[in-house]
């Protein structure tokens, strides 16, 4: 399945749109606690969304347990992806980008294990920050997949998603939750992750046709996981603003095994979009070891 680079785009710019737009008003049915023990073993909610399912159901030890209990995929996946890899990384130059990309795919799993057990305010921003670290390190693969070294100007660009990862981080941190500051920064931080999600799949999906090109069983390949990739994060975003919009219909349709879109939609179809999209990367990361700085620029 071949996927244009403009309808790949298109789709996630109006999906995307309508997720930031939803995470930065958060809808009224998301804000406040909810669940027959709100005063769990956490104590009262912190966390500016409680996602729409009803706490501490099955134990007052955690809070939303199948939104935590999925969270933990993304570091299963994580290890998975880096056994699956570990061979090619290991004459690899550029290992460190794909490293990096694992070791951020894990901290999401552990920090939206602790946010969705807890509820609690500082465990959000664990669950936050690491997604931005982890879009922003597949940002800079594909930015710099075409050469084996660092050419300078690929350097500095790396410089400058450390630079504003470290900013975001420290402006977040060293403000008070609530004030202005604060949530421009958090604003800043969705439009980041959204605008580095719609290149990381916009330049795959050119990369791709690239590689095609010049390895054509590789390219078979690589467009079928970049297509699988795809799907699953259009239907992780679907899964995400549904669950955002119509959460008290779906308590109501289901009030105790009930549609969780966000456990089962969006944690499930990101971890396999990630999953996806990195075996990919690594798919055609092997073919440019293989032909050397010859296949310029890819994106």
């Amino acid at each position: 399945l071949k996927l244009s680079p403009s309808v790949v785009a298109f789709t996630l710019v109006g999906l995307l749109s309508c997720s930031t737009t939803i995470f930065i008003l958060v809808p009224p049915n998301l804000q406040g606690s909810r669940g027959v023990d709100n005063e769990g073993f956490f104590g009262k909610v912190t966390s500016e969304i409680d996602w729409c399912e009803n706490n501490y159901v099955h134990t007052r030890y955690i809070a939303e347990f199948a939104n935590s209990t999925t969270s933990l995929i993304y570091c299963l996946l994580a290890v998975f992806s880096y056994l699956e890899s570990m061979e090619q990384l290991s004459r690899d130059p550029g290992a460190i980008k794909f490293q990096l990309l694992l070791v951020s795919l894990w901290s999401v799993g552990i920090g939206s294990t602790l946010f969705h057990g807890t509820l609690l305010y500082w465990a959000q921003l664990l669950d936050e920050l690491p997604m931005v670290y982890l879009i922003c390190s597949a940002g800079f693969i594909v930015s710099t997949q075409s050469s084996i070294h660092l050419t300078p100007a690929q350097a500095k660009t790396g410089k400058l998603y450390i630079f504003g990862c470290l900013l975001l981080t420290l402006t977040i941190v060293l403000t008070a939750q609530g004030t202005h500051v604060h949530n421009a920064a958090r604003g800043a931080g969705a439009v980041a992750f959204a605008v580095n999600l719609v290149f990381v799949f916009h330049g795959s999906s050119r990369s791709a046709a690239v590689v095609s090109s010049i390895h054509p069983s590789s390219g078979v390949e690589i467009s079928d996981l970049f297509a699988r990739g795809f799907i699953c994060m259009v239907l992780s975003l679907v899964s995400w603003i549904l669950d955002s919009i119509f959460c008290e219909q779906l308590l109501a349709f289901s009030p105790r095994v009930f549609l969780n879109f966000h456990a089962f939609g969006w944690h499930v179809f990101t971890s396999l979009a990630v999953y996806y999209m990195y075996k990919a990367l690594i798919v055609e990361r092997s073919v440019i070891l293989k032909r050397g700085d010859k296949l310029g620029k890819m994106t």
